[in-house]
C-alpha cells in the first residue's frame, strides 16, 4: 500500500487534508504530523522524522498564507527542504482559507449539518473560521450507523 506523509497546521487540516487525499487516491496510506503552528518554523524537524519512517514515497507540506505573500510563503518552505530524503516533498501554500474549502462542499454540510445550505462564491466570505464555527454552534445532528457492508462516510 503506497505511503504518504502530511504535515499540516492544526485540527483543521489534521481532519480535512486526509479525507481530501483519500478522495483522490484511493488505498493510500497517510501519515499526518501536525505542527501547531507554522508549517515552516518546523517543517525540517517533521521532515527529518518522516525520512526515518519506512515506505513514505512523498510528503505534502501543507500551510494556510494567512494572507500573506503565497509566493513568499513557498520561497521560505523551498530553502528548509533538504535534498537528501528517500520522498518527494511538495510543499502546498493554501491562499484561501481551509475553512472556505469546507464550506464549499454543501454535500458535506449536509451530510453533518441536515441542511442543505449552499455558498456559492465560499472564497469571498470574509471570515470563514467565523462562519463555520457558526454553522456548527447549532444543536448536534445525530447521523445514523451505517448499514453492514455499506462503505463508511468520513464526512
Amino acid at each position: 500500500m503506497p505511503t504518504i506523509g502530511l504535515i499540516v497546521e492544526g485540527p483543521y487540516y489534521e481532519a480535512a487534508i486526509p479525507i481530501f487525499v483519500g478522495r483522490c487516491r484511493a488505498g493510500v496510506k497517510i501519515i499526518t504530523r501536525k505542527c501547531r503552528g507554522s508549517v515552516t518554523g518546523r517543517l525540517a524537524g517533521i521532515l527529518a522524522e518522516l525520512d526515518r519512517t519506512p515506505r513514505i514515497e512523498r510528503v505534502f507540506a501543507i500551510s494556510d498564507a494567512d494572507g500573506e505573500e503565497p509566493t513568499r510563503l513557498l520561497f521560505a518552505m523551498r530553502t528548509r527542504i533538504a535534498d537528501n530524503y528517500r520522498f518527494v516533498v511538495t510543499p502546498i501554500i493554501i491562499v484561501e482559507m481551509l475553512e472556505a474549502w469546507l464550506i464549499a462542499d454543501s454535500e458535506a454540510l449536509k451530510h453533518v449539518l441536515g441542511s442543505g445550505r449552499s455558498f456559492p462564491h465560499p472564497e469571498r466570505i470574509r471570515d470563514p473560521k467565523a462562519e463555520l464555527a457558526r454553522l456548527f454552534s447549532g444543536p448536534p445532528v445525530i447521523l445514523p450507523r451505517p448499514r453492514a457492508g455499506s462503505p463508511r462516510r468520513l464526512i
